[in-house]
């Protein structure tokens, strides 16, 4: 899958409008967006468009997360974004708790899993 035209625009929009604002984005798509951070499968089939869009607007995107790539994975770009893909619950054993807390701070983001 990949993203679409309009929504490719939506989103052009809301990160001129948090840069504009000094605000950071955190951005959840079921796809990933850089290909060291998943397996070919899981990421977006149009993701070098969708890369574009979020390095027009430097600064302002803190941290992609997907969940498309069961195993689980994580990368950073060249522009610092965070691309987070946590592992899937059914990679957990039986009775074996499934969760994952990511907490904003001004100028970080803590991540427990």
């Amino acid at each position: 899958g990949g993203i679409g035209g309009a929504q490719l625009s939506w989103l052009g929009e809301q990160l001129e409008a948090a840069s504009k604002s000094g605000e950071r984005a955190i951005i959840f798509c079921h796809l990933c967006c850089l290909p060291d951070a998943c397996a070919p499968e899981a990421l977006l089939f149009n993701y070098e468009e969708v890369a574009a869009a979020l390095e027009a607007h430097p600064g302002v995107v803190a941290c992609w997360i997907s969940g498309a790539d069961a195993a689980g994975s994580y990368a950073r770009d060249s522009h610092g974004v965070h691309h987070i893909n946590p592992p899937a619950a059914v990679h957990c054993e039986v009775n074996e708790d499934a969760f994952g807390m990511l907490q904003g701070f001004d100028g970080r983001l803590k991540l427990q899993m």
